[in-house]
């Protein structure tokens, strides 16, 4: 009997982690810290094979904020490029919500920008994934 793995991944969570567990990461390019969902769930989905040789990796699941136009050009820009190579890989779901944005408190600053509403999309797809 084959046991199904589904692997859910908010991706900012895991970007800022691997920053933080990897300290030359921080003074390194933003670039360095990406993972790529597909392997991730490739990963997982072997490291549990000792104790259950049947797993399968069913889905993989991804979920991003997407910056605004509130957000630096080039975080933007990278973002988009990103999300839409990742809509275009069959193996994996791609679910993304825009990011908001709190009013500087002081002028000149930049606008704050907020992810809200990824977490619970992905619990609710979790629970929904186990029902």
């Amino acid at each position: 009997m084959m046991t199904r793995v589904a692997v859910f991944i908010d991706y900012q969570n895991m970007y800022h982690g691997a920053r933080r567990a990897f300290a030359d990461l921080k003074v390194l390019s933003p670039i360095f810290g990406h993972v790529h969902p597909v392997a991730l769930g490739r990963l997982l989905t072997g490291l549990g094979r000792s104790a259950d040789p049947n797993r399968k990796l069913v889905a993989t699941t991804v979920y991003r904020s997407q910056p605004g136009r509130r957000s630096p050009r080039k975080l933007a820009v990278t973002t988009a490029r990103q999300i839409a190579r990742w809509h275009q890989h069959p193996s994996f779901t791609v679910k993304t919500l825009p990011l908001r944005y709190q009013k500087p408190e002081t002028p000149g600053e930049r606008w704050r920008a907020e992810e809200k509403g990824i977490d619970v999309m992905l619990a609710l797809d979790l629970v929904l994934g186990a029902h």
